[in-house]
């Protein structure tokens, strides 16, 4: 059900910004953590983010885990949040409780930068040595057991950087030397000598087409669609860190001179002078509503795009909670305890237009019929005295 929501979600926003050419970017920066290494955002919209020790956003409240460096923050289908870190293991959040697996568990080897999970609820974990040794590695995890993969199983170099997983449940290994594929049986390596644009891979992006976008570590970018190969070489730094597509198949990339979007035909760049927090984008995420999150190492960026004449959206500090979240009859709406007088309530749509306007008299909470409202995402506004408060919600069908 939440997957379901969160679909909802970005399939509503998406298709209503990619066909309205009239928004506005609103960037919002957070410099209370850095580096952010990984960003990775639950299905309640909980940001979660690695760098020293794990950070918890939840739109309000920052709340901090972990006394150690972290890599890679990855959110499993039944949402326990697993953190690689630099030396000592693995970790997984599960029932309000932090466990640890090391090599003495089974992990191969301690230095994680890797998470990612199959459909049968096996946990994959790529792990390196950044000092130069041979150790590292690819572990899998069901839960009880460990299997681990080397070069003497096939893989092409130990030292492994990114997972992925293809649409036919295949899995590709970013490594320093190239690439390594893995039916499940079979392995195949591939290098420079068979098209990829640079050797060393440290990020992997399947798009809905089944193509490979394989990052690299200086080189550039390469996509392969199982036969072709293509190298998109972008910007003078040419590191790809991180990438992501969105419901409308543009594809994002987190690099060492920005954010790229690739739309299919043509790029579109954003950096600090558009309003990002710093160049060097280690990790990219969306949310429910579509907004983007990037890790950077001065900190985190946050991307919303907003229709012209809409007002822009303050972060969250609001006292008042809106349920549920898609509504789709009735929407509950709690207010805030020092609202003690006459309230207004108002609901925009995406255009700017305004669809609903009450004055409410004092209550603690007011039920909004929202039946008559076509899908879409809204702006929530209440104001009591000269204190007002906003929120985009939702409405699904």
């Amino acid at each position: 059900m939440l997957h379901c929501f969160r679909s909802i979600c970005l399939s509503l926003f998406l298709v209503y910004l990619f066909i309205n050419p009239s928004v506005a970017q609103q960037w919002t920066n957070y410099t209370n953590v850095s580096p952010a290494n990984s960003i990775a955002v639950d299905q309640q919209d909980n940001v979660w983010i690695g760098g020293s020790g794990i950070t918890k956003f939840d739109g309000t409240n920052w709340t901090s885990y972990l006394n150690t460096y972290i890599r890679i923050v990855a959110i499993d289908a039944q949402g326990d949040v697993w953190a690689g870190t630099d030396g000592l293991g693995l970790y997984r959040y599960h029932a309000g409780s932090w466990i640890q697996y090391t090599m003495d568990d089974g992990l191969v080897y301690n230095r994680v930068f890797s998470i990612v999970f199959d459909s049968l609820g096996n946990t994959w974990v790529g792990c390196a040595d950044p000092m130069g040794s041979q150790q590292g590695g690819v572990s899998k995890f069901s839960g009880s057991t460990w299997t681990n993969y080397t070069i003497q199983d096939g893989l092409i170099s130990n030292y492994v950087m990114k997972i992925a997983i293809d649409h036919q449940g295949h899995f590709w290994f970013g490594t320093r030397d190239g690439i390594s594929f893995f039916d499940g049986t079979n392995w195949t390596n591939y290098t420079t000598a068979d098209g990829l644009v640079f050797p060393e891979v440290c990020s992997i992006l399947i798009d809905a087409a089944n193509h490979k976008w394989f990052g690299t570590y200086g080189g550039g970018l390469s996509e392969f669609d199982d036969t072709n190969w293509i190298t998109h070489s972008q910007g003078s730094g040419n590191y790809y860190w991180d990438g992501l597509e969105d419901e409308s198949g543009n594809l994002w990339f987190g690099t060492a001179d920005g954010i790229r979007m690739y739309d299919g035909s043509s790029w579109t760049t954003y950096t600090t002078s558009d309003g990002l927090i710093e160049n060097h984008v280690y990790s990219i995420d969306q949310n429910s509503l579509g907004e983007f999150w990037f890790g950077t190492f001065d900190g985190i960026s946050k991307l919303s795009f907003l229709p012209l004449g809409l007002p822009t959206v303050p972060e969250k500090t609001q006292d008042f909670n809106v349920f549920p979240m898609p509504a789709t009859s009735t929407m509950q709406i709690t207010l805030p305890a020092n609202f003690s007088g006459t309230t207004s309530i108002s609901l925009k749509n995406m255009q700017g237009q305004m669809v609903y306007q009450n004055l409410v008299s004092p209550a603690s909470f007011v039920s909004l019929d929202v039946s008559r409202f076509a899908e879409g995402l809204y702006l929530l506004s209440i104001t009591h005295e000269s204190s007002t408060r906003m929120q985009k919600v939702v409405i699904a069908r």
